[in-house]
């Protein structure tokens, strides 16, 4: 879901402590990490049937974890700073 490639380019500046390696063993100490689909994309109206509601699959909650995780960690290591 998220490989080695994508997260050399997210975090390039990763030192030893803070490895590939480091942040799947993490992920495995967290099984609800990309193990939850309980979420639901926002309410559509259907002019037929009224207000619909539809799950996210499991792959598209996961990206979303993925995605929420990577955009804190820019955020509090500073790596969406533009000048750099």
């Amino acid at each position: 879901m998220f490989p080695k490639t994508k997260f050399e380019h997210v975090v390039p500046e990763a030192n030893d402590k803070y490895s590939y390696a480091g942040l799947v063993e993490a992920v495995t100490l967290y099984p609800a990490f990309c193990g939850e689909n309980k979420l639901t994309k926002a309410k559509m109206q259907s002019l037929t049937t009224g207000t619909l509601t539809k799950k996210y699959t499991n792959d598209e909650a996961c990206k979303r974890e993925i995605s929420a995780l990577f955009a804190h960690i820019n955020q509090e290591t500073g790596q969406n700073d533009p000048t750099k």
